[in-house]
């Protein structure tokens, strides 16, 4: 987890709580939480919630690998 150290460099009105933009990005907020506690995505653990900003979550989208069954090549 990120939370020790949160960067200085975040904008804190940038910062969203996982569990009110996960429904934005089509993911369950359980989902982005273990994605955090794992370390796989740049969020904070503040109080009883995790935080990051939305450019951490499209970052996150950008690099995993695509959901479901690759295709079959012809």
């Amino acid at each position: 987890y990120q939370g020790a150290g949160m960067a200085k460099h975040v904008d804190p009105e940038k910062l969203v709580s996982i569990s009110d933009v996960a429904a934005d990005y089509e993911y369950h907020p359980s989902y982005l939480t273990r994605m955090a506690a794992e370390g796989k995505l740049t969020a904070w653990f503040v109080g009883k919630s995790w935080i990051t900003t939305r450019e951490n979550i499209e970052a996150y989208i950008r690099k995993k690998r695509p959901r479901g069954r690759p295709k079959k090549k012809k």
